[in-house]
């Protein structure tokens, strides 16, 4: 008796935990924000196209004698400008280092990175001119 009693309580929890809304046939066809109007924002760039740039840096006694310095960004900055571009985005930048067991006397650091060059358009005044009632 006392199981039956637990297990029908169990079983009021558990359905009382769930609540099913019934839709009607109107806001079963209706997606919420249907009625919203959106504004998309024009793009105020022209894409050149990709970069890419393969780096290669070699260290000694954990790091500190390396052979050179590699400005990463500044190398895509310029491939870009060959494009037409002024300004880089979106840069990704893989490294990857020649073995752990190594490093500490000599480790070998290869980096890939890429990027997308772009054209930043000029900044126009896009805004509506606010009208100008009697009331103001």
């Amino acid at each position: 008796m006392i199981k039956k009693i637990l297990c029908l309580i169990m079983v009021l929890c558990i359905s009382g935990c769930s609540y099913l809304r019934i839709q009607t046939k109107e806001e079963a066809t209706q997606m919420p924000y249907s009625r919203h109007q959106s504004y998309f924002r024009q793009k105020d760039y022209d894409v050149k196209g990709r970069v890419r740039g393969e780096y290669t840096k070699i260290c000694l006694l954990f790091g500190i004698l390396c052979n050179q310095d590699i400005d990463i960004y500044d190398d895509l900055l310029k491939k870009g400008m060959e494009l037409g571009a002024n300004e880089v985005i979106n840069v990704v930048i893989d490294e990857n280092v020649s073995s752990l067991v190594t490093y500490p006397l000599f480790s070998r650091h290869r980096f890939v990175a890429n990027g997308l060059a772009i054209k930043i358009k000029p900044v126009e005044n896009t805004q509506k001119k606010r009208r100008v009632t009697e009331e103001d």
